[in-house]
């Protein structure tokens, strides 16, 4: 976990230069990767009757703060200088651990663009710190198609297709949409919101 922690502190460069010209957090976090969740999250929260949400990792908010939601919203990362950055731009966030902090009292946690960049280790103790808090719902980050079942170190990258994995133990999603459709130079790869109940959570 340590190991982890220092490589997204410290080593990962999420981007090309011109995307972080506007986001550190990498492409999937500029304005034009974000068109379909900016406009789709707000109305699955309302859907839902979502009252707050806790995005981790929340990366450094350029997107979320541009955001409008009928929702309260805090945000936690492990990167000292995207929580600062957010912060900068009026967000309540915090430093937080998704695999081992216990999660704050919200109705969901929103997981964008996290897992495929983590090993199957970390993700099962996501999961569980997930199952084991008071969050009824949980919105992760799929891919449609194409999915890779290797195992990756830390800040590598796979495809990660859910369904090939049964969920996690999550149960089947029960709501979702498409977040971000790349283009050629991606074999076409989409990313999709899959919306998840906490079984433990009436």
């Amino acid at each position: 976990m340590k190991d982890a922690q220092a490589f997204l502190r410290n080593n990962w460069k999420w981007g090309n230069l011109s995307e972080r010209q506007e986001t550190l957090s990498g492409s999937g976090s500029t304005m034009a990767n974000t068109v379909n969740i900016r406009r789709e999250l707000p109305l699955l929260l309302n859907k839902w009757n979502v009252g707050s949400i806790f995005d981790a990792p929340c990366g450094d908010g350029n997107w979320m703060s541009k955001t409008e939601l009928n929702a309260s919203y805090c945000g936690g990362d492990l990167v000292d200088s995207f929580v600062s950055t957010a912060k900068d731009k009026g967000l309540n966030v915090y430093n937080f651990d998704i695999r081992t902090n216990p999660f704050p009292p919200v109705d969901l946690w929103l997981c964008r663009a996290c897992w495929y960049h983590l090993p199957f280790a970390d993700i099962t103790a996501t999961v569980n710190n997930w199952l084991n808090s008071s969050i009824k719902y949980a919105l992760v980050t799929s891919h449609t198609h194409n999915g890779e079942t290797h195992d990756i170190n830390p800040g590598e990258f796979r495809r990660l297709e859910l369904r090939e994995h049964d969920y996690f133990g999550m149960g089947a999603p029960i709501d979702g949409f498409i977040d971000v459709e790349h283009g050629k130079k991606y074999d076409y790869m989409v990313e999709e919101m899959l919306l998840f109940r906490n079984p433990n959570v009436k």
